[in-house]
Parts: structure tokens; C-alpha cells; sequence
């Protein structure tokens, strides 16, 4: 159990160092935010491809079933994938169709405050 620890603080060690190396970039409020977006950046297609594994396990496990308990297990795995995939895209797209309304672009220092008007 021990071992397994070790092995999940280090891949996430490893997955969080390029934003404590750029730490020193941007400071205070701005800088957590930005750590913050870095990490989700990098969650949401990890989570989005966990769920696709899942979903692909499920056909895996209704192909190899021998008896109609271990079908009905393997379809509520489908099922629980394909809904977490489809929750996962969506917000995804809505978080891109939000950005896109407010101008703010993916990878970019934030609002573009050049084609705002204010009445």
C-alpha cells in the first residue's frame, strides 16, 4: 500500500513541477489562478480519456461475460462511461462557447479588453 503512496506522489510530483518551476513568473492571486488553470488544463482530457477507457473496459468485460449478472455489470459500466464522457464534453464545449463570448482564448494573458465597449 505503502509502495502504491509513493508511486501516485511521485507521478503527480512530476506532473506539477513545470508549474512550480514557473512560479516565479507571476506572483500572488494571479499566480495561484494561473497554477490553478495549468493544472485543470492538464486534468480535464486525463479525465476525459479515464473515461473512454472505462467506457471501453465495459465492452471488454460484456464481450468476455459468461452469465447474465456479470452483463448487467458490464452494461452499468458502459453506461457510467458513457454518461462521464458525455458530461465531461459538454462542459468542456460550454466553458469554449463561454470563453469565446467573453474573448478570452485559450492560452491567452486573459479578457481582450481592445474590442470591449462600454455604453
Amino acid at each position: 500500500m505503502l509502495n502504491k503512496f509513493k508511486k501516485v506522489v511521485l507521478g503527480l510530483g512530476l506532473l506539477v513541477l513545470p508549474m512550480v518551476v514557473s512560479a516565479q513568473t507571476q506572483s500572488g492571486l494571479a499566480g495561484i489562478f494561473s497554477r490553478i488553470m495549468g493544472l485543470l488544463t492538464m486534468l480535464i482530457p486525463l479525465i476525459i480519456t479515464l473515461a473512454l477507457v472505462l467506457f471501453l473496459w465495459g465492452i471488454i468485460k460484456y464481450v468476455t461475460a459468461k452469465g447474465a449478472d456479470d452483463h448487467a455489470g458490464a452494461i452499468k459500466t458502459i453506461v457510467t462511461g458513457i454518461i462521464v464522457l458525455f458530461v465531461m464534453v459538454s462542459v468542456w464545449g460550454l466553458v469554449g462557447i463561454f470563453g469565446d463570448t467573453i474573448g478570452v482564448n485559450p492560452g491567452s494573458g486573459g479578457i481582450d479588453t481592445q474590442n470591449l465597449r462600454v455604453q
